[in-house]
């Protein structure tokens, strides 16, 4: 019996899947070498800059390859960073009264497709996004679906439209928005696995999950509270901790890998929280730029930044050193531009 040809040593799939993963390996080892350097070093150094079509709604970098995506109203720019240009622009096809709110590349080890939300609820996935230029395969829509129905219609366009968390590991998908529960769906099996009631009276604007124990669900709301779901309860049940020392709408909530274990959280006030997920105080707080209207922390190296409408983006370390400081005097986006920025 012949194998499956991805299981055929001699195989172009398998050659090509080969040559990936050693390309991974070799992209991990770089990035380790630049994060050595990242407490010490300046980030100041520019090296891309480019008109988009429209104005930039969402960006995410591609961990692997130099590609990032930047999303406007109604569809995705690729652009290759190392070179300076556009090597695609995907179409979204989503109903021009909606937007592109959510983002994220899916599979990025491998065949990579690109995920993109709008708030009107509706999930597409898109494969072959590099371009015919790249590739010699067409852009292709895999699946689309309706993740969430009836989101809010007296927020669109000011609130958080739908917010997206993606399990790499599992393939499972957390969904929120506009809102006052959080959907999982389960990928694989195309199947809704539960609705959890956020009991917030505002969107939530921001989701992480634990990848590792795959229990623990945070959410960010637009009323400055970050609250702990605990999955393996009864969803009216699963609501273990409310957090609520951020003042107003919380821009980012990450939760750190390894030993710590600590939530991070950010705010529109500028104020970063650090968390134990056990205690309902916060165990750390540091002050940003105030205006703050995007928040990002850095995945493996131990840095976050922040930017305001105030044309500048700072960046720290997690003990709360300014790094570097980035200032941009040539068009810089707008307060309605920034939500999402950072990635």
């Amino acid at each position: 019996m012949k194998p499956p040809e991805e299981h055929d040593p001699n195989s172009q799939l398998h050659l090509e899947r080969e040559w990936r993963f050693e390309r991974n390996s070799k992209v991990r080892r770089e990035a380790a070498k630049q994060q050595a350097k990242t407490a010490s070093g300046k980030i100041d150094d520019q090296i891309f800059i480019n008109k988009n079509i429209s104005a930039p709604g969402v960006l995410r970098f591609h961990p692997y390859e130099p590609h990032l995506a930047v999303a406007d109203r109604g569809g995705v720019s690729i652009w290759n960073w190392e070179e300076g240009v556009r090597i695609n622009y995907v179409v979204n096809n989503n109903p021009k009264v909606s937007r592109i709110t959510s983002m994220d590349f899916l599979n990025a080890h491998d065949l990579t497709l690109l995920l993109t939300g709008t708030d009107d609820g509706s999930v597409r996935v898109w494969r072959n996004v590099e371009g015919e230029n790249y590739s010699d395969k067409s852009l292709e829509m895999v699946t689309s679906w309706q993740a969430l129905s009836g989101m809010l219609p007296s927020t669109r366009g000011s609130g958080s439209g739908l917010v997206v968390s993606w399990e790499q590991e599992t393939g499972i998908l957390l969904a929120s928005g506009d809102v006052r529960f959080i959907r999982v769906w389960d990928t694989q099996r195309e199947m809704r696995m539960q609705d959890i009631p956020t009991g917030a009276d505002s969107c939530v604007t921001s989701l992480a999950c634990d990848s590792v124990g795959r229990s623990l669900l945070i959410a960010g709301c637009g009323d400055g509270s970050v609250r702990l779901f605990d999955r393996r309860l009864p969803p009216t049940d699963s609501r273990v901790m409310a957090l609520r020392e951020h003042a107003g709408w919380v821009t980012g909530v990450f939760l750190q890998k390894g030993g710590d274990g600590n939530i991070i959280s950010g705010s529109v006030a500028g104020d970063v929280k650090f968390w134990d997920p056990r205690f309902t105080e916060s165990v750390r707080s540091l002050e940003t730029i105030g205006n703050s209207a995007a928040f990002e922390v850095h995945h493996q190296a131990k840095v976050f930044a922040t930017g305001s409408a105030s044309q500048m983006i700072k960046v720290y370390n997690l003990d709360g050193g300014n790094l570097s400081t980035i200032r941009y005097h040539d068009g810089f986006y707008g307060p309605a531009d920034w939500a999402h920025q950072l990635s």
